[in-house]
């Protein structure tokens, strides 16, 4: 994946607009033409228009890089405004007929070639140099072709892959791909920098991303204000299944996110109908596909030991509804505030210290209490962890 990026933004030449005669089919994708779907793409451009500067729109296509510099010097365009220009401003090239080729979006060119005026029969067009790999060139057509809508956490990874290495081209076009509430969504993580940072160390796991990403539940994530609960808990996330794979970096980045969804919520260590259950998926090789059964069997062995339910990200924004409850009856004690935007930091804040004590009073039953000597930090500490867990006890009859 590494490598692919690598090229992409070497063979990325950027986008122009080109003449739809002008540009042909790639020899590795059909030239058959579904009637049907150029007639339902040519009422859509009727009723909606074409819509041709929408990067959600665009073709992908090659070229070579001699006609390329042919097409620039005639339209007095240089290399480097092909990256830079905005979309209302994307130069007009001439290609030779058929030098210029696509690798999709041949119905929608067929469908603005019958709606488009005779002056105005260009489609705005995303360039690669012609020498790309078959992977490269395999992977393009796969990613634009839409066939099937991406799940959050490829989107998720891409973006931030893309945002990384400063490629805006490549971010925007992944973020065409979600909904204008998703985007909001997204958007608002990054005010969180503590937060994002977490969710951003998951990608030493991709799985983990792939299988549980949901930006819809994100603003329940982020009303909470448990800004270091949700770090901590993140990072537990990343720590428990890099135990499993032993740390190793080439195992982390070939799991799946069908193993996490399968063994999500088990807890083999404790309980043993789930440790027969798990054994059997993981020697198997039902789950961890990926890895020789020699790997699988060391990874059983990691697996086992834990005394944990295995955990997910997908579990995590479903235990966001348990935090919530909780979280409200917290902040009836102190309320975040923009100086303060955690419920911790708002807490603590009102932490006054007895230097006289060194008692700390630890709550054993609901009657019971029993005390042990600490520092001024550790007495902060167990009162706010106190107060969380009478919450999470009595949550229900706090109005």
């Amino acid at each position: 994946e590494f490598q692919l990026a690598q090229e992409r933004s070497l063979k990325y030449l950027g986008t122009a607009k080109v003449y739809i005669n002008q540009i042909a089919p790639h020899p590795s994708i059909s030239r058959e033409l579904d009637p049907q779907n150029v007639e339902r793409l040519s009422e859509v451009f009727s009723r909606d228009g074409c819509r041709r500067l929408d990067i959600r729109n665009h073709v992908t296509a090659v070229v070579s890089r001699q006609h390329l510099a042919v097409a620039l010097q005639t339209a007095g365009v240089t290399p480097h405004s092909l990256k830079t220009s905005p979309p209302d401003r994307y130069p007009l090239l001439e290609f030779p007929m058929g030098k210029i080729q696509c690798l999709h979006g041949q119905h929608r060119l067929r469908a603005a070639k019958e709606q488009l005026p005779p002056g105005e029969q260009w489609w705005t067009s995303d360039l690669y140099l012609d020498d790309i790999s078959a992977s490269l060139l395999t992977a393009l057509v796969d990613e634009y072709s839409n066939e099937k809508i991406p799940s959050d956490g490829e989107v998720y990874l891409k973006v931030r892959q893309y945002q990384n290495e400063g490629n805006a081209h490549f971010e925007n076009r992944w973020m065409a791909r979600l909904s204008p509430n998703k985007v909001k969504r997204l958007r608002q993580l990054s005010s969180r920098t503590e937060v994002r940072a977490a969710f951003d160390r998951l990608r030493m796991i991709p799985a983990l991303l792939l299988q549980g990403m949901k930006f819809g539940s994100l603003p329940r994530v982020l009303a909470t204000s448990c800004n270091e609960e949700i770090v901590h808990t993140l990072n537990s996330l990343l720590e428990e299944w890099s135990y499993y794979l032993s740390y190793d970096r080439v195992k982390m980045m070939k799991m799946d996110p069908q193993t996490v969804a399968r063994l999500q919520g088990k807890a083999p260590g404790v309980s043993a109908q789930d440790a027969t259950e798990v054994e059997g998926l993981v020697l198997s090789g039902a789950v961890f596909q990926n890895f020789a059964s020699s790997e699988r069997k060391d990874i059983w062995k990691r697996v086992k030991k834990r005394k944990t339910i295995i955990s997910s990200l997908d579990h995590f924004f479903q235990n966001m509804w348990y935090l919530e409850a909780c979280a409200n009856c917290m902040k009836r004690l102190a309320v975040p505030t923009k100086d303060h935007p955690s419920i911790k930091i708002a807490l603590m804040r009102l932490f006054e210290p007895d230097h006289g004590n060194n008692n700390c009073i630890i709550q054993t039953s609901e009657t019971d209490f029993r005390q042990q000597s600490g520092t001024q930090a550790d007495r902060a500490e167990l009162g706010y962890r106190q107060l969380w867990l009478y919450a999470m006890r009595h949550y229900p009859k706090i109005p």
